[in-house]
C-alpha cells in the first residue's frame, strides 16, 4: 500500500524550501525526509527534486505533482476540522429569515423548543416575506415557501413539508347562498384574499386533471396578514385561499368548509435554504436537523 506520508513530506521539503528547514519544523532527521523523498522518487519512477551540496530546487514533473499533493494535504486538513465542528458543542448565533405567516404558525414554537435544547445558541429571526440574499445579507439559512416547482438555484434546499391550500367559506356564509354548480359563479361571492395592493388579483386554481383555471376578482377585503383573512373568513366575510396548516382543525371541526373541492391552487413546498453543507458550524447544522426533524414528526403524529 502507498505511504501517504512520502507526500506529506515531499510537500513540507517543498512549502519550508528544503530539507534542513523541514527537519526543524517537522522535528525529524535530515536524513529520514531526504531517505522518504528518495523513495517516493523511485516508486514514482521520476526525479521530483534536484538536489547540489547546497541546495535543492523543484522539477517541472515535481511541480505538477507537488500540486496534487497540497490539493491532498487540504482536504486532509478539512476533513479533521469538519470531524472537530461535529463534535463540538453548538454555540453562536445563527441568522434565520422566515415568512412572517408562516413564523405565526407553528415555526415560532418549534424555535423556541431549539433554544431550550441549545442553552448555548442565539437565533436572530427576521420575519420577512421577501426573499433575502443569503450571501450578500449574511443570513446562515432562510425558511421558505413557494409554489412548485422551485426555480434553479444555487444554494442547498433541504425540504420540510407540502403545504395544500383550500377555497374555503364558513358554512353560515354558504347557508346564505346557492350551491356552486360552476367556478364562473364565485363571482357572484365576496372575496377575501391574502395579497400586497395590486391593481389586479386572482387565483390559479387547478383540478385533478391538472386543468388551469385563472379566476380574476375584485376582492371585499386584501391583507398582507393571514391571521387577519383567517378571522374573516371564520366570520363569514367571504370566500378565502387558506394553507392547510392553519385551516386543517377548522375543516375537521365544521367551522371552515370547502366550496369547490374539486379545485384547488397548487401546493406549495415548506423548505430550508442555505449556501453550503462544507464547514457548516454546528449551531447552524444543529437548527437544520432540528427543523426537518420536527416537520417530519408533526406529519406523522
Amino acid at each position: 500500500m502507498k505511504d501517504l506520508n512520502d507526500l506529506y513530506y515531499f510537500a513540507k521539503v517543498i512549502e519550508y524550501g528544503g530539507f534542513s528547514a523541514a527537519s526543524n519544523e517537522l522535528m525529524l532527521t535530515k536524513s529520514l525526509l531526504s531517505r522518504r523523498v528518495a523513495e517516493l522518487e523511485k516508486r514514482l519512477g521520476v526525479k521530483l527534486l534536484n538536489r547540489t551540496t547546497r541546495q535543492i530546487s523543484i522539477t517541472e514533473v515535481g511541480k505538477i505533482y507537488y500540486q496534487h499533493c497540497r490539493a491532498m494535504l487540504i482536504e486532509a486538513e478539512a476533513a479533521d476540522e469538519a470531524m472537530q465542528m461535529l463534535s463540538a458543542e453548538p454555540t453562536g448565533t445563527v441568522k434565520v429569515s422566515c415568512p412572517t405567516n408562516l413564523l405565526h404558525i407553528n415555526i415560532s414554537q418549534m424555535l423556541n423548543k431549539f433554544l431550550m435544547q441549545y442553552p448555548k445558541v442565539k437565533l436572530h429571526i427576521e420575519a420577512t416575506n421577501r426573499k433575502v440574499d443569503l450571501i450578500n445579507e449574511r443570513y446562515d439559512v432562510a425558511i421558505r415557501i413557494r409554489p412548485l416547482p422551485l426555480t434553479d438555484s444555487d444554494l442547498i434546499v433541504r425540504d420540510l413539508a407540502i403545504s395544500k391550500q383550500y377555497i374555503v367559506a364558513s358554512p353560515d356564509l354558504v347557508n346564505q347562498r346557492f350551491k356552486l354548480q360552476s367556478l364562473d359563479e364565485l363571482h357572484h361571492w365576496p372575496i377575501l384574499m391574502m395579497e400586497s395592493f395590486a391593481p389586479e388579483y386572482h387565483w390559479n386554481l387547478f383540478n385533478q386533471h391538472n386543468d388551469h383555471y385563472y379566476f380574476k376578482c375584485e376582492p371585499r377585503l386584501t391583507t398582507t396578514d393571514l391571521v387577519a383573512l383567517h378571522s374573516a373568513t371564520l366570520q363569514g366575510l367571504g370566500v378565502a385561499k387558506l394553507p392547510e396548516l392553519i385551516s386543517s382543525e377548522d375543516l375537521k371541526t365544521g367551522r371552515l368548509v370547502k366550496i369547490i373541492p374539486e379545485w384547488e391552487p397548487k401546493p406549495e413546498l415548506i423548505h430550508l435554504a442555505y449556501t453550503s453543507r462544507r464547514g457548516q458550524l454546528p449551531s447552524v447544522k444543529a437548527l437544520i436537523d432540528f427543523l426537518v426533524e420536527e416537520f417530519r414528526t408533526n406529519q406523522t403524529t
